[in-house]
């Protein structure tokens, strides 16, 4: 890895573990991806030396995931043919259980659901008469920031950014989101120089890896 580069070098999980504060002449810092709630990972010889852990002590919960599912709206650019981003909704759960699945009638309540939607005028624009006023209410009655209004397509994505790397989702979810979404919000935040993010990060490589086992191409 390069000095002050977005350069990145993977490292198989197979290989043992490297030390938090190693340095070196090329690299700075090593951070890890894809963690894991498993403490102790060991392999046997014979499935016989196996036994089940609930004969021998009560099992722990699963840790539940959060999940958090993304919608995008988009405005194509006429002058530059590319399409921008204009709003950006997050419906989020922090509490799915992995096994197991939960029912809809346990997920679909008001307690368990949680949401934020991040809005900007366009390019020359102006907000309605009366806008602001009602965003600031609709946020003072849900006591946070479900809405948030930014001038510019960079101040939205900073800010959607924010609560994403806040909210740390371990699966997020969208419609055709490996197709398009994922694609406009990489190529979005490349533009605006917003790619200093831990998430940006993992949603690259994730996104290769994806087009990689279902021999997919790039949107653009």
């Amino acid at each position: 890895m390069e000095l002050n580069v977005s350069k990145f070098s993977m490292i198989p999980v197979k290989d043992p573990t490297l030390p938090g504060d190693l340095r070196g002449a090329h690299f700075t810092s090593v951070l890890l991806f894809s963690g894991c709630w498993c403490k102790v990972e060991v392999s046997v010889d014979s499935p016989k030396d196996v036994a089940n852990i609930s004969t021998l002590k009560p099992v722990s919960e699963i840790p539940r995931l959060i999940v958090a599912i993304i919608c995008l709206k988009t405005v194509v650019n006429q002058k530059q043919n590319l399409n921008e981003i204009v709003s950006a909704s997050v419906v989020f759960c922090e509490r799915v259980k992995v096994d197991p699945p939960m029912p809809q009638s346990e997920w679909n309540k008001q307690e368990m659901l949680e949401h934020f939607s991040i809005v900007r005028k366009l390019d020359g624009g102006v907000y309605p008469m009366g806008f602001s006023s009602e965003v600031s209410h609709i946020n003072n009655k849900s006591r946070c920031s479900v809405l948030s209004c930014e001038g510019s397509e960079r101040a939205l994505l900073n800010c959607l950014m924010i609560k994403l790397h806040q909210l740390d989702p371990d699966v997020l979810v969208g419609h055709n989101v490996s197709g398009f979404d994922l694609d406009v919000l990489l190529h979005r935040l490349q533009v605006r120089k917003l790619c200093d993010y831990d998430i940006c990060s993992l949603m690259c490589i994730r996104r290769a890896k994806f087009q990689a086992t279902c021999g997919l191409e790039s949107g653009g």
